[in-house]
Formats: C-alpha cells, structure tokens, sequence
C-alpha cells in the first residue's frame, strides 16, 4: 500500500505466536530480503509506476502476539540494515 504522504508500505503478517526457531527466524528474513530485493532492483517500480523515488518501509504486522526476544533480536539487525537499501522496516502489534 502507498500511504497518503507517499511511504510504500509492504506487508508481513505473522498471524501466530512467535516461537524465535531458527526455521521461522530464516523464512522471516528471507521474506524481508525478498522484498528488499523487489524493490532494489525496480520490479516494484515496474509493477507500481506511482512508487517510484518515494520512501519505503516494510511493516512486519504481528496478529496477537508480541515478537519473543529472539525474533526481535533478528528484526532489529534487519531494521539496521535497511536503510542503506533506501528504506526502514516496522513492527506493529495489532490485536487478534
């Protein structure tokens, strides 16, 4: 989604609980550099002309539950990293 001040918005649901496995901590990570990776290399702007040159931020949004302290762990290094791929990353907790 594009925000009305112009931040494109990508989502990642978690919709259960947070266990911080190694195999749910490397998905995760592996949906976030897929996205990076989308918009990186213009297929986002391809496919949404209108996002081209606005900011981005991925949403990590998190259905019921808290991430546990592993998983964030990992979401803070990504969210370090982003911005020198030109965009931020989010979590938000919304009630089940």
């Amino acid at each position: 989604g594009q925000t009305a001040d112009g931040l494109v918005q990508l989502f990642i649901v978690q919709d259960g609980p947070w266990f911080g496995t190694a195999e749910e901590l490397l998905s995760l990570q592996q949906k976030v550099h897929n996205y990076v990776g989308f918009a990186a290399d213009g297929q986002l702007g391809q496919q949404y002309p209108e996002t081209v040159g606005s900011p981005r931020q991925i949403v990590i949004r998190s259905h019921g539950s808290e991430p546990d302290a592993r998983s964030m762990q990992v979401l803070d290094q990504l969210a370090e990293r982003l911005p020198s791929y030109g965009g931020s990353l989010v979590v938000e907790s919304v009630e089940a």
